[in-house]
């Protein structure tokens, strides 16, 4: 478990590495509000008789990274193309899902959709979004709000560099998933032992 967390860590400095120092080399400036590139929306509020157990889609709220439970309907009916969530009123937080994963978010989750890849890469989106984020110093007390995520510019490096970013990560964020598992089996596997 030591050894996976340790994994994890210089694993995460890698991918923050990696976003530095393209970050560095960002020559383009991009702004949220360009309807040609960006597609933002909000989730719709979820009460909690429709909460099913084997809903079709996972209930994506504030805390984006986790899944909250499960319903029969979402408001989003395209999931061909990734999506980038925020937190609106929570902790900031981003994340990435991959296209043709159902999710419903709620009204305390905004979903970007990236329109034009030649812009921009959606995966390496989160990153910049992320620290611009915490510039704003967005949080429980400063909402994320969809005006205020239309407000942001970030600047990005070329295509090549991007697409380079996103391959490294996602190696990285595969070994790191392979360190999670250890860690999370880890107290199943002590009990066996103590069992045995």
């Amino acid at each position: 478990v030591e050894k996976a967390r340790l994994q994890v860590a210089k694993l995460e400095s890698q991918i923050k590495h990696v976003f530095s120092v393209a970050t560095r080399n960002a020559t383009k400036t991009l702004r949220l509000s360009d309807s040609k590139i960006f597609n933002l929306l909000i989730g719709r509020r979820v009460v909690s008789n429709e909460i099913v157990q084997n809903g079709q889609y996972k209930v994506v709220s504030a805390n984006v990274h986790d899944e909250f439970g499960r319903i029969n309907h979402s408001v989003l009916d395209d999931f061909s193309i990734p999506s980038v969530l925020w937190g609106i009123d929570g902790d900031w937080m981003v994340n990435y899902i991959e296209k043709d994963i159902l999710f419903a978010p709620t009204d305390h989750c905004g979903v970007i959709r990236v329109l034009d890849e030649t812009e921009i890469i959606p995966k390496y989106l989160t990153y910049p979004l992320l620290k611009a984020g915490e510039q704003e110093r967005f949080s429980r007390a400063n909402r994320a709000s969809t005006e205020r995520i239309r407000a942001l510019s970030i600047t990005v490096p070329d295509i090549d560099t991007q697409k380079d970013v996103v391959t490294t990560v996602l190696k990285c964020e595969a070994k790191i998933a392979e360190a999670q598992a250890v860690i999370n089996s880890s107290a199943e596997r002590k009990q066996a032992i103590l069992d045995k």
